[in-house]
């Protein structure tokens, strides 16, 4: 091959968008897909005054858009297991009703993580298969 056929096949390749080359973390994963090995996983708890609906994934949502709000809301004081955050909205999963969707982020409150728990935090009776919702409360 010649350098001039080199040279036409070297800016062809760099017009066509790559197809299996693309950056996986700018793609935005939906919130129904908590997953038990994300590094985003807390829990957390409803804050401010009155109940709080849950946002839908979709186009343009989660948002204000009528076609972002489900039936489903969480009650102040109520804690939820909680994800990964998009814009000004975070996922969450509400055992009480079993759904998934996205909160803004002023009316929800992470509880604070112990990074090093003393001993006692481990000890207690060990359940090989809780509910989620017994954690949750």
């Amino acid at each position: 091959m010649n350098a001039k056929a080199v040279l036409i096949c070297a800016v062809g390749m760099a017009a066509v968008p790559p197809a299996f080359g693309a950056d996986v973390a700018a793609v935005e994963m939906p919130c129904n897909q908590l997953l038990p090995d994300d590094p985003d996983l807390r829990l957390g708890k409803v804050v401010g005054a009155g109940p709080v609906g849950l946002l839908a994934d979709g186009p343009n949502c989660p948002g204000p858009a009528a076609a972002c709000r489900t039936k489903v809301s969480a009650r102040p004081g109520q804690n939820l297991l909680l994800g990964r955050s998009r814009a000004d909205y975070i996922c969450a999963f509400d055992a009480r009703t079993d759904s998934t969707g996205w909160l803004p982020q002023q009316r929800v409150a992470a509880h604070p993580l112990d990074p090093a728990p003393p001993l006692a935090a481990w000890l207690g009776t060990l359940d090989p298969a809780p509910p989620l919702a017994a954690w949750l409360g």
